[in-house]
Formats: C-alpha cells, sequence, structure tokens
C-alpha cells in the first residue's frame, strides 16, 4: 500500500528540521565550523521559495526508511535556497572500488564548497551511553564513525574530484539531529559525557533535545498510570521527524497488542499532562519512546 506524504505535512516537517537543534554541539568555539548551521543560509523569502518546491505528496513506501525521507527533505529546504546544491549523492571509486557516498556538497555563503553529511537519530539514555532502537547503533559510534570516517576519507581522494569536474571541498560539516529520551525508571547512575573525536570534543545536546522518557513495553502501562494520560497516538515513522500524526488515539491498555515483539515506537498522549511530563517545552508533547522487553539485547 502507497504511504503518501501530503504537501502540507512535507512543509511542517521542513519547518522543525530548519529549527530543530542538533543532538551533538562543540565543546570548544573553535570546532563550531564542523556543524552546519541553517540560520545562515535561509533568506528572507525562504517561507514562498519551499512552497514552490514541495509540489508533490512523497511516496514514503518506496523505501520505508527515515533516514531517506529526512535525506529528501533537506534536499528541498537546499532547492529552496538559491544555487547552493553543487551535488547530491556524489559517488566516490578509487579504480572499481567504491570509497563510498557524499551526501551533499554544497556553496555556502563565506565558506565556499562545504562537503555536507547528515543523519537523522533516535536515542535513548542507558548505563552504557545513548543507544539506538537498534541496539548495535550509539550515538559515540555515530560521531565517531562521522568524523574520524566520512568526513575525513573522501578528502584523501583528490583525484576523485578532478575525475568529476568538481573543486575539492573547502570545508567538511555534519548536521545530526533528532530525539534524546530518558530512562522512565532511573535504576542507574546517569552519566551524560562528551564525545571526543580525534583533535575534537563535543557536548551532547540533551537539554535542547530531550524529547521525553523512554520504557520498555511491559513498563507502558506503569508509564501511562503516573503520566495520568489515557490516550495515545502511536506515530509511523515519518512522524517522529514532527510528532505529528493523524492516527486515532488507543486507551494505554490497548497500546501493548499494537506493537510487534521486536518493534520500535515513539507514542504521543493526547490528553493534558498535570505534573509529570511538563519540566520543560519538550516535554509538552508527551512523547515516549516505546522498546522491545528485551532492549537493548542484540538480536
Amino acid at each position: 500500500m502507497p504511504h503518501l506524504i501530503s504537501i502540507d505535512q512535507q512543509l511542517k516537517d521542513a519547518a522543525k528540521i530548519i529549527t530543530n537543534p542538533p543532538l551533538i554541539i562543540p565543546a570548544q568555539k573553535s570546532d563550531s565550523s564542523l556543524f552546519f548551521d541553517f540560520p545562515s543560509i535561509i533568506s528572507e523569502n525562504f517561507d514562498h521559495n519551499l512552497a514552490q518546491v514541495i509540489n508533490e505528496d512523497y511516496d514514503y513506501s518506496r523505501h520505508y526508511r527515515l533516514g531517506l525521507y529526512y535525506e529528501h527533505m533537506l534536499k528541498q529546504i537546499f532547492s529552496a535556497v538559491n544555487n547552493i546544491i553543487i551535488n547530491h549523492h556524489t559517488v566516490l571509486q578509487d579504480d572499481k572500488r567504491t570509497l563510498g557516498e557524499l551526501d551533499f556538497l554544497l556553496q555556502l555563503p563565506k565558506l565556499g564548497t562545504t562537503h555536507l553529511e547528515l543523519a537523522y537519530k533516535v536515542y535513548a539514555l542507558t548505563e552504557n551511553g545513548w543507544r539506538g532502537p537498534n541496539p548495535t547503533d550509539s550515538l559515540t559510534k555515530k560521531v565517531v564513525h562521522l568524523f574520524s570516517k566520512q568526513l575525513k576519507l573522501y578528502h584523501r581522494f583528490t583525484q576523485q574530484w578532478e575525475n568529476k569536474g568538481l573543486a575539492r571541498p573547502d570545508n567538511f560539516q555534519a548536521l545530526i539531529q533528532g530525539r534524546l529520551f530518558l530512562p522512565f525508571k532511573e535504576d542507574f547512575e546517569t552519566k551524560i559525557d562528551k564525545i571526543n573525536v580525534l583533535d575534537h570534543q563535543f557536548d551532547i545536546n540533551v537539554q535542547a533535545c530531550n524529547s521525553g522518557k523512554w520504557c520498555l513495553n511491559k513498563d507502558f502501562t506503569d508509564y501511562a498510570e503516573q503520566s495520568a494520560i489515557k490516550h495515545w497516538q502511536l506515530l509511523n515513522k515519518p512522524s517522529w521527524l514532527c510528532a505529528q500524526g493523524e492516527a486515532e488515539g488507543y486507551h494505554f491498555t490497548e497500546i501493548e497488542a499494537l506493537i510487534q515483539p521486536h518493534q520500535s515506537a515513539i507514542l504521543k498522549g493526547l490528553s493534558e499532562d498535570s505534573a509529570f511530563n511538563v519540566t520543560n517545552n519538550k516535554q509538552q508533547e508527551n512523547l515516549v519512546l516505546l522498546l522491545p522487553n528485551d532492549w537493548p539485547n542484540t538480536r
């Protein structure tokens, strides 16, 4: 069955992407140039241009991958800013061996030719750091791979740029956005550490990216009862970007039957919460990341 994302929803998702903070931020001012800055590329007539660029529904069912939809949205946003996209999905090869694929090559004001790698991620805080719904994925692993492998590798092969008629990038930048979830049951000492990569040190942007709590499927009833939220909306994957969905709400006692044993999900509470999740504006969304009962065991 086709899963079409409407033009209106794409515009909402684009607005959310532009204003969302990154998951990691530089601990030192000298590293700030490594991070893509949306405000620096948005022109005064951006909204008008974006409405012209996004002019058809997006068929999510072609890939069923949130990362590809996120990349599609970035391409639409960049296309709404005059002449900044040089290339998209550039494949670099060493003889017959594929080295990798660049997400974007951009021409940025004041910065020049810029190689941009991006990702949208969801992580839950555990005693072993920030882990993804796929427990083999972690925020530390992603950041280390991005800065020490992806962004560095392609810049060693100067000839590859010349073979494609492209100028070698003047600099490289990263954009990692997403959602962070703190534990519902804090039965371990919570440590939020910095991430060190090569000579760079990054802070995890917990305060700005905190989207709610995470819990195992078997603990959701306790969570819902404590939160005083009776009805919950099951967000499909594309809705994770904007936390807006059109599906009906379900009583919390019905949720377990809707989730497959090894499936992760993000739920959104549909009623007002008196005190449980209102420590900051992010918590007002009443989001919870629901994870399989055997998580984070690898499967």
